[in-house]
């Protein structure tokens, strides 16, 4: 056992120092940064509130420039590795599936969490993900706003990432894109917070996703109460931070919409990035109506703790 743990241990060293050598293969473009001829897109919202699925729709119907797998992967050159993608994997064609966030395929659009943490507090480090203005330094505002204008130079489109921690980092990333554009996808609070609770139970795991601002309270609460904090206080959190922007910067839908009307939500969103100079080319895709999803709680959940968390939603309130 001892002998196992020492090898675990040696072998993330070496991966880790692989992967640090690999940033050669972007110094070139770390050393090139551009304008920005768009601003960049961010789709937030609570975890479980259907952020994939909006961000499948979007990456489906107008060209984007993104974040793919391979470039997550390859986390320490991200530039180099998207353009390996280009050239060697098959082009992304959704199949509006995913599991916890993620669409398999070289090519299929990345939450990109190994590449955002190499800034932003990262919770098995920092032990937090809430980032205020002030916390990055010089140097990385600049090289995420390198990353994001190189990327965006390489499609020849505009920017979008799909990252639920982004939620808790809105005046982090002010600082750096004070023109960004917010796409704020909203859920009905309690399947949010059921489906986070079933996600915990079914991993077997004390906390899954992103960590609100006041973390260090709800670390010591029950699970029920964790959880139900945890998913309201993200989006408390969240709605507060996009006041930074102006109000036309934020797009605000709901995930019933998205279901029911995918093809009236896109006719929306083209209407917004249109009244932001946003160039969208269009693609050849023609949405159906998607079923909605409702957590599966049968034999995870207990009828008094789903009442318990209704409970508390209609007492707080919707945030």
């Amino acid at each position: 056992m001892v002998v196992e743990k020492v090898i675990k241990r040696v072998a993330k060293k070496l991966i880790a120092a692989g992967h640090t050598c690999t940033s050669i293969l972007d110094y070139r473009y770390r050393c090139h940064e551009f304008k920005g001829e768009w601003p960049p897109v961010f789709v937030v919202g609570a975890p479980r509130s259907g952020t994939t699925l909006i961000y499948q729709l979007l990456m489906s119907a107008f060209q984007f420039a993104y974040l793919p797998n391979v470039a997550n992967t390859f986390y320490r050159c991200p530039i180099t590795a998207l353009k390996w993608g280009m050239n060697w994997c098959k082009t992304y064609q959704s199949t509006f599936s995913s599991s916890h966030g993620y669409e398999k395929g070289c090519m299929a659009p990345s939450e990109a969490g190994n590449i955002w943490n190499r800034w932003f507090p990262f919770e098995k480090r920092e032990g937090f993900n809430y980032t205020p203005a002030g916390w990055l330094s010089p140097k990385a505002r600049r090289e995420i706003h390198c990353l994001v204008t190189n990327v965006e130079q390489i499609f020849q489109a505009p920017f979008i990432t799909k990252n639920v921690k982004m939620c808790v980092r809105l005046p982090a990333l002010k600082e750096i894109f004070p023109g960004a554009l917010y796409l704020h996808i909203q859920r009905d609070m309690t399947d949010v917070i059921l489906s986070n609770l079933v996600m915990r139970r079914n991993r077997g795991v004390s906390w899954a996703s992103v960590m609100p601002k006041n973390i260090k309270i709800i670390l010591d609460m029950d699970e029920i109460d964790q959880v139900t904090h945890q998913i309201m206080d993200v989006e408390h959190d969240m709605m507060q931070d996009l006041k930074l922007y102006p109000q036309q910067n934020v797009f605000l839908l709901t995930y019933h919409e998205l279901c029911d009307s995918p093809e009236g939500l896109l006719a929306r969103l083209a209407h917004f990035f249109e009244l932001h100079k946003v160039r969208l080319v269009k693609k050849p895709f023609s949405p159906q109506p998607f079923q909605l999803s409702s957590p599966k709680i049968s034999g995870v959940v207990q009828p008094e703790e789903i009442e318990r968390i209704r409970e508390f939603v209609r007492t707080r309130g919707t945030v």
